[in-house]
């Protein structure tokens, strides 16, 4: 299908729809999104997989840390480092990071292969020990919160709000959202969310650890392999970290990381090698006609896209086994087309990290 649009394949005895074009891309993933192509192919058992079916979907890390257990190792002659568990920087011994970590490889791995046979194609993917563990922790701290009125400004502060009060306020601050704490709350009647009180408010909990524990580390120890292999590569990165540095005093800012432009064409051409998705899925809801393409989608028919192949096809990206971050230059990237490049996918249902 090098030169064609779209073509025709099958998992298992499914046929999937696999489209390449930039133009259908969009169509699926943007402009006819709202009316064809809102739902996901992925689904999860909604009373054996309770936290994965009621997400959006289906440890707190440091650089300064990481750097420690990184000259920790080093200096341990003889001694081979994860490079993937190093990003993750999960410590052996906590009961915590040894279930995530479960969590983690279990995702990875697609879920237990069905000790049992049944439900072949919808394998438990968080398995029940997992999911009380969650459970116990998310609400063991939104019980401390609205007991002190604790305020972080973070995530678990928009959907403690949401569970309380039906919406999420707007504010400029912690400080100013302190303030508000009447409001934050205050017990809501509204019919449509008074029952986001259980495995509803977890779920998005556990959507976020998980997704963004993987993708991070896994993109991390892949940048770091791709330094690895190109010196060249690495040196120029670490003369702008450095030169950068030397402006902070040191110090690790947002604003710091936001002016290394060289580090973020490296991510971005990470993320082109090694998307954390290898596919995006749609299923069409409804027949939808391109009549410029002479194509018909009946309802029903899945619709795939392969990040790996757009990714890495020489028509965009030339030379695409290489590693090279100038793709990504602020002159080069202009000339990517849109909707070939899509680490974190495109549409109302992006990547929402």
């Amino acid at each position: 299908m090098r030169d064609k649009p779209f073509g025709g394949i099958f998992i298992c005895c499914s046929p999937i729809l696999l489209i390449k074009d930039p133009e259908i891309i969009r169509d699926v993933m943007v402009k006819d999104f709202g009316t064809h192509f809102q739902n996901r192919l992925a689904r999860a058992h909604e009373t054996m997989d309770p936290l994965l079916f009621k997400n959006l979907f289906m440890a707190r890390e440091k650089g300064h840390q990481l750097s420690e257990v990184l000259n920790e190792k080093i200096l341990e002659k003889g001694t081979k480092i994860s490079v993937t568990r190093l990003s993750a920087h999960l410590p052996d011994k906590s009961e915590y990071c040894k279930l995530v970590f479960k969590f983690h490889q279990n995702v990875n791995n697609g879920g237990d292969n069905q000790e049992n046979g049944t439900e072949i194609f919808r394998p438990v993917f968080i398995k029940p020990e997992i999911c009380e563990f969650f459970r116990k922790v998310v609400w063991d701290v939104v019980e401390e919160r609205e007991k002190k009125k604790m305020f972080r400004g973070d995530f678990m502060d928009l959907l403690i709000q949401l569970k309380n009060t039906g919406k999420i306020e707007e504010t400029d601050s912690v400080e100013e959202q302190a303030e508000t704490n009447s409001l934050t709350y205050k017990k809501s009647m509204d019919p449509v969310l008074k029952n986001f009180q259980g495995d509803d408010f977890v779920a998005q909990i556990v959507l976020f650890f998980g997704a963004g524990f993987e993708t991070s580390s896994t993109t991390a120890s892949f940048a770091l392999f791709e330094l690895a292999a190109n010196p060249e590569i690495q040196n120029k990165l670490i003369k702008e970290v450095d030169s950068t540095l030397v402006a902070t005093e040191g110090k690790i800012t947002y604003e710091a990381v936001q002016n290394m432009t060289y580090l973020d064409m490296v991510i971005n051409e990470t993320l082109r090698k090694y998307p954390p998705l290898a596919t995006l899925d749609r299923e069409c809801m409804k027949e939808y006609r391109n009549e410029k393409h002479n194509l018909v989608i009946e309802k029903g028919i899945p619709i795939m896209l392969s990040l790996f192949g757009q990714h890495r096809d020489p028509k965009y990206f030339p030379d695409p086994e290489s590693f090279i971050p100038e793709r990504f230059s602020e002159e080069n990237v202009k000339k990517i087309p849109r909707y070939v490049y899509m680490p974190f996918g495109e549409g109302p249902r992006n990547c929402i990290g």
